[in-house]
């Protein structure tokens, strides 16, 4: 018996590909979502999910536009017989250089996708699996998912039956562990998350990664950064086990020379961080 329909966006290539096979082995049914141009990658990746004896259906469209995503809802219900699971995976980071930089543009363009886009996606998720009446998982994977979760959750999940929460994953690189994070790490995230037996979890973001990488010694790097009442871990360890930590007050006129500088919220993981040489 399958385990139920899983709508997975952004999933043309790393972390949501990854995410739409390992749903596909646990038992669901999974449509892919990306934009159209990608739609040869995303009918290749449903012919990988049916070989595994799954349905599946591609479902192009632009997650921050809301008509877009309400005919991707219906289509996936129409085509696979409802929905269980939403990852909301789809979104963007293309900011270069410091925020001085940033354009009004560039700010558009990443709160149409990692804003909007996930809103759109919980908002429509949320109607159909509470016309179902079995309930349903709503999963974000971006930056914005951490703070839309917070409400959402109040709305959905304590009156409708409804689990909602956020993997702050979209940051995957060689940590101080030692070991370079790959997409499927965080498909088994989603899996758990996904499964039955996190019922009881539900309005929480869990971390899937910080980023901890360190950089040339001779060169002094300064970044643009994300602090919410929490410290900042630069990627240049005193020891293997004690990581240097600075706390937000200390760091933000500071220039740490070999080391990039980066920050992480008990919300979200910040994904637009580009460190930027500093003269």
């Amino acid at each position: 018996m399958p385990t139920g329909v899983a709508l997975v966006t952004g999933s043309a290539q790393g972390i949501g590909r990854a995410i739409s096979l390992r749903l596909a082995e646990d038992g669901f049914d999974v449509a892919v979502n990306d934009i159209s141009k990608n739609q040869q990658v995303l009918e290749a990746l449903a012919e990988e999910i049916k070989a595994k004896g799954r349905k599946s259906c591609v479902v192009c469209a632009d997650v921050a536009k809301e008509a877009e995503v309400k005919e991707m809802v219906a289509k996936v219900v129409e085509d696979l017989g409802g929905l269980d699971v939403m990852v909301a995976n789809a979104g963007i980071c293309f900011m270069t250089g410091s925020i001085m930089e940033t354009t009004e543009k560039d700010l558009d363009s990443h709160l149409d996708v990692n804003l909007k886009g996930v809103f759109f996606c919980y908002k429509y998720a949320a109607i159909q699996m509470i016309a179902q009446g079995r309930g349903g998982r709503i999963l974000g994977a971006s930056s914005a998912a951490g703070q839309i979760v917070r409400n959402a959750d109040v709305g959905m999940s304590k009156k409708r039956g409804l689990e909602v929460g956020t993997v702050a994953s979209k940051i995957v690189a060689r940590s101080a562990l030692g070991y370079e994070g790959k997409p499927e790490d965080v498909a088994s995230l989603v899996s758990y998350l996904s499964s039955k037996e996190a019922h009881f979890i539900t309005g929480q973001t869990i971390l899937g990664f910080e980023k901890i990488q360190s950089m040339a010694p001779t060169e002094a790097y300064c970044c643009q950064c994300l602090i919410l009442a929490t410290h900042v871990v630069t990627g240049a360890p005193r020891s293997p086990s004690q990581p240097l930590v600075i706390p937000p007050s200390e760091y933000s006129s500071k220039l740490y020379s070999g080391k990039v500088v980066t920050g992480f919220s008990p919300f979200h993981c910040y994904d637009g961080f580009k460190p930027h040489r500093s003269e």
